[in-house]
């Protein structure tokens, strides 16, 4: 089983960071001090699944946050790695099929009392891609 530490990040008086999309998470694998899989990023159990795959790793997960005495959220890894949040407009929020985006610098807009976000597509991305034709289909 594949350990995913989620911790919300905070600016230095203690506030949560937030984009224009939402609270900005980083996660590690394994624990608090584990390796950096997603440094920000607003879907992390999506996000860091795909950074799992991309290493080759595959089967359960759990995610963990500080002070919860129990596992938030368990999952199959390859199955996860497809999915995202689809948020409309006006509806329910629901999963549906991830879909990578082009590969150029990723530009993240963030509200005015936050510094910009930006970071660069890794090569896993095409990884990821050539892997997920290989899954069996998720439901959108």
């Amino acid at each position: 089983m594949v350990t995913i530490w989620v911790e919300l990040l905070r600016h230095a008086d203690g506030r949560a960071r937030c984009s224009d999309r939402g609270q900005i998470y980083r996660t590690r694998l394994g624990g608090p001090d584990g390796e950096v899989l997603c440094q920000q990023t607003v879907s992390s159990v999506f996000s860091s699944c795909r950074a799992l795959l991309a290493r080759g790793i595959t089967g359960p997960f759990e995610t963990w946050r500080e002070g919860e005495p129990y596992a938030c959220m368990r999952g199959d890894i390859q199955i996860t790695a497809r999915l995202t949040v689809k948020e409309p407009d006006r509806g329910a929020i629901t999963f549906a099929r991830w879909n990578a985006f082009p590969s150029s610098p990723v530009e993240s807009r963030t509200r005015k009392d936050d510094e910009p976000c930006s970071a660069k597509p890794s090569e896993a991305i095409g990884r990821v891609r050539s892997v997920r034709s290989a899954l069996p289909e998720a439901a959108d």
